[in-house]
């Protein structure tokens, strides 16, 4: 697809795996390291420049692949407005091309209430605030950037019941699916829903 500037958003625990990986499929990358996570296996990253930044002072190597690799746990600082305020500049400062998050099932919704806006919902315990936040951040991704390539990834089973089915593609499409009714868990719902 060729995107440059990739942001993915994963556990604490997996971010090492995606260095590593990054390493290992390209050539010519970049990686900026926010978390340290490259300092216990630095000797292993051969085909990418680790450069350790914080995500402030972040701006992309024009020409190069540059990847940023951040934990969910960024998104759950709801009254710590410090890192929004670093995740907002470093988006000032740089365009994503391709987004993913990594182990998706950490932002899923359960209930809904669709005469509620999401701060409504996250008010009555409907979303919470790592999903609130990262609906926020994905909205302003998509403004800087309306081609933005949007991917996310899980191994877990996560679609209990057919709100987390209607959130997760509402999170990906970036739009409201009022239309679909979620009350009832039948085949009928999950039909309407898989036709609509």
């Amino acid at each position: 697809v060729g995107p440059k500037n990739t942001l993915v958003v994963t556990y604490n625990s997996t971010g090492i795996g995606w260095y590593k990986s990054l390493n290992s499929y390209f050539d010519d990358c970049v990686i900026y390291d926010t978390r340290n996570w490259s300092k216990s296996i630095k000797s292993q990253l051969k085909n990418c420049v680790v450069r350790k930044k914080h995500l402030n002072q972040i701006k992309f190597e024009e020409g190069k692949n540059n990847y940023v690799v951040l934990n969910y746990e960024f998104f759950q600082q709801g009254e710590n407005q410090k890192n929004a305020n670093y995740l907002y500049e470093f988006l000032d400062k740089n365009r994503i091309d391709y987004f993913i998050l990594d182990e998706v099932h950490s932002v899923k919704q359960r209930e809904e209430d669709v005469t509620m806006d999401i701060e409504e919902q996250f008010i009555n315990g409907m979303l919470s605030n790592r999903r609130r936040l990262m609906l926020q951040f994905i909205n302003k991704l998509k403004e800087k950037n309306p081609d933005l390539y949007f991917m996310v990834a899980t191994a877990t089973p996560i679609i209990n019941n057919l709100v987390e089915a209607k959130k997760l593609l509402e999170l990906l499409h970036g739009e409201n699916f009022n239309d679909i009714g979620t009350k009832k868990n039948s085949v009928k719902s999950a039909v309407s829903f898989h036709i609509g």
